[in-house]
């Protein structure tokens, strides 16, 4: 398995950061693993959101990417600031 950059177990939402450097040396034996893993957290119930790094580093984007594709991330985050 590869490692994820972010993982909320909570909502269910598993996160990747892409950029060209984690494949570099690596290749095509990185990528099937990421591939085996994106298709084991589906299989399990998560949400898979991917970004390329220049999209973390601008918020407005990161977070409209990001609760668009996993909304239910919104909803654990209000809970979590209501208590």
């Amino acid at each position: 398995m590869t490692r994820l950059d972010f993982l909320f177990r909570t909502a269910k939402v598993a996160l990747y950061v892409d950029g060209t450097q984690k494949y570099v040396g690596a290749g095509f034996d990185r990528m099937n693993k990421e591939s085996h893993q994106h298709n084991r957290l589906l299989s399990m119930g998560y949400t898979v959101v991917r970004f390329k790094f220049n999209e973390v580093l601008d918020v407005a984007t990161f977070s409209r990417k990001l609760f668009a594709q996993a909304p239910q991330l919104k909803k654990s985050c209000q809970k979590k600031t209501a208590l």
